[in-house]
């Protein structure tokens, strides 16, 4: 039987040829499975604050703030850049910032909106972050910054700032949410040049 034997070898070389087949399968879905885990194991270094977001820079304001800003430079280390103007603080500010890694850089006091607009000047990433230096950046907020530059969809975004008074958070009176607009384009906003109570200026969305 010519013919069995023909239907045997037949019968084999399809066999290997389906063994073949499954085995790229698996591989694929080996390489597939593995691309995913690398995928969803990147995305929770970042959530875990493990990772940094490149395009986005921290801009701190200061002058004597020794006692808060190690805090809120702590909360901003998601942050690809964070760069603090200090105006002639005489207490440790300085010196807590380079320890913490931020990039200092001293000048003179022309008012709040100028001092804004000089760090987010020297700002080299598409994105920035305005805080003050008694502000801490949480972790809900950390993750919300983080999905948000993953597609954006607006040129400037407020939070609602949470404010306390003597370590308590203040919920009532109109306190909360107190909406600041602080994560912006640096190529579509710009803060005015107002001394005190200044604003983020832009146009559009």
């Amino acid at each position: 039987s010519d013919r069995s034997q023909n239907q045997a070898s037949s019968v084999q070389e399809t066999s290997a040829s389906i063994d073949e087949i499954a085995s790229m399968i698996g591989q694929t879905a080996d390489n597939a499975q593995t691309a995913k885990q690398r995928a969803q194991e990147a995305r929770l270094a970042a959530e875990a604050g493990l990772t940094q977001i490149q395009q986005l820079t921290a801009i701190l304001i200061a002058k004597n703030a020794a006692q808060t800003i190690a805090e809120s430079l702590a909360s901003v280390s998601f942050c690809a850049d964070v760069i603090v103007l200090d105006s002639g603080s005489d207490d440790a500010t300085v010196s807590i910032a380079r320890a913490q890694g931020a990039r200092v850089i001293e000048t003179d006091w022309p008012g709040f909106g100028i001092q804004k607009q000089r760090a987010v000047s020297a700002v080299s990433t598409p994105w920035a972050l305005s805080i003050d230096c008694d502000e801490v950046v949480s972790d809900a907020l950390r993750l919300e910054i983080l999905d948000v530059l993953d597609d954006p969809e607006f040129a400037v975004y407020r939070m609602p700032r949470l404010n306390h008074l003597h370590r308590r958070p203040v919920r009532c009176a109109g306190w909360y949410p107190d909406y600041v607009e602080r994560l912006f384009r640096v190529d579509a906003a710009q803060f005015s040049a107002a001394p005190v109570h200044e604003s983020l200026d832009y146009h559009g969305s």
